[in-house]
């Protein structure tokens, strides 16, 4: 048992290593032995799982928030809440790939709850602590057209 866990527990590997998400942070919402099983011991299922969860994450906080900064920060520097959510979205879609009609109640409800997270903080409709996204500044001055002419004169003799 202990060579088996060892082996499930081995996420990262030096040519197909996770970007943003660690082994830890699987271990706080399900079982490696479950893991392994969803993924059936295929370590490139959550490489590019994590892919698509980072890419569907970027889509609702883009607008508002530096998504560059966000994912590529590691470790204890990384949002908690937004490692939750990236393991509840990349869990539902490992789980969805089994069987799309069969997945976890706690998933979808857990994917749910993150998608509807995602959509209000990318609307600012709740306070995400995240970098805001860069704020460009234009030369080009405001776009705006002003329209204006001479004083009316009297031609009146």
């Amino acid at each position: 048992m202990a060579q088996r866990r060892s082996k499930s527990m081995s996420y990262l590997s030096p040519h197909k290593h996770m970007m943003f998400l660690n082994q830890d942070d699987f271990k706080k919402q399900i079982k490696a032995d479950i893991l392994d099983r969803i993924i059936q011991n295929d370590q490139g299922i959550l490489y590019e799982s994590e892919l698509a969860t980072i890419a569907e994450m970027q889509s609702y906080l883009g607008v508002r928030y530096d998504t560059a900064n966000i994912f590529n920060r590691t470790g204890t520097d990384r949002n908690a809440l937004i490692v939750m959510y990236a393991v509840d979205i990349l869990l539902y879609h490992v789980h969805s790939r089994l069987n799309p009609n069969q997945i976890p109640q706690l998933r979808v409800d857990r994917y749910d709850a993150a998608i509807a997270w995602l959509k209000a903080a990318g609307a600012g409709t709740v306070t995400a602590d995240l970098p805001l996204k860069p704020v460009v500044e234009s030369n080009t001055g405001t776009g705006n057209i002003i329209y204006s002419g001479e004083t009316k004169r009297s031609n009146r003799f």
